[in-house]
């Protein structure tokens, strides 16, 4: 009778999918319980419980130009990009802080894969912290008066240029994070360089996602003095919807990919 080695143990040979699915599970759970990610919801509740004091006291305000108003005002120049420095930027940098960047390079997974997973459980959890208290933040806005059924469409593309702008700010985040290894100082040099700055001069204004979020939107500057925008389109104050999603997608694309490269390439002191 053949003898049977009860020592054998069965191969854990895993597969780089298997892999990157348990990092970016891990990158999940590990984000959705961060105190970061509960207190940028709480910042985000306090907006939202604003609004519904100032609508249930002005008989006057108009909920949905309220929406609009904060969407303009304060989710697209400062809460996106917030969001994005502290779920994006730090992708990376994190583990270097932590000391746990070599041991995930053991894995057997390639590097870029590895900074791929890390970055989509990123995304995936800013944009969820960012969607939910929006669309809270809507349905207050609609009890608040206004018709809902006659500016559906432009909502949707509000709402779209949100996530669409976690994304785009998350990638550039994390891949300055992955080439300088200190993503919060070169994300707000980023930010005020581009979003501030540019964002304000004309024809600059375009090297900014935010311009483009605001295209994707709907809410392009109503100013006549676009001067690129009145070559390019007839209506310089209402530009098409794709413009700004093509060079979101594009950033997006470039970034993510520069990223990676970015990460397989260098090797970082830990």
């Amino acid at each position: 009778m053949a003898e049977v080695d009860v020592t054998a143990r069965p191969s854990r040979n895993l597969s780089a999918w298997s892999v990157t699915w348990a990092l970016l599970s891990a990158q999940i759970g590990q984000l959705a319980t961060a105190r970061k990610t509960w207190a940028l919801l709480a910042i985000q509740g306090v907006m939202i419980v604003v609004a519904g004091v100032a609508l249930a006291t002005d008989e006057y305000l108009d909920g949905l130009t309220l929406f609009r108003n904060v969407i303009e005002g304060a989710i697209f120049p400062f809460v996106i990009p917030m969001v994005a420095l502290f779920f994006g930027g730090p992708t990376i940098v994190d583990e270097m802080e932590g000391r746990t960047l070599t041991y995930l390079t053991l894995r057997p997974i390639p590097k870029p894969m590895l900074y791929l997973g890390k970055l989509a459980g990123a995304v995936l959890v800013g944009s969820v912290v960012l969607m939910v208290p929006t669309l809270l933040l809507y349905v207050v806005c609609v009890f608040g008066g206004g018709d809902p059924g006659a500016t559906a469409g432009l909502i949707s593309r509000m709402l779209a240029a949100c996530a669409l702008g976690v994304a785009t700010y998350s990638v550039i985040f994390a891949a300055l994070g992955a080439l300088f290894a200190r993503s919060m100082l070169a994300g707000i040099i980023y930010f005020v360089l581009f979003e501030v700055v540019f964002a304000n001069l004309p024809i600059l204004e375009f090297a900014s996602v935010r311009m483009h979020l605001r295209i994707v939107a709907g809410m392009a500057k109503e100013e006549s003095d676009n001067m690129l925008l009145k070559m390019l389109f007839q209506d310089a104050q209402d530009p098409p919807m794709w413009i700004g999603l093509l060079v979101c997608m594009a950033a997006f694309t470039f970034f993510t990919l520069f990223g990676a490269f970015v990460f397989r390439s260098r090797q970082y002191d830990v």
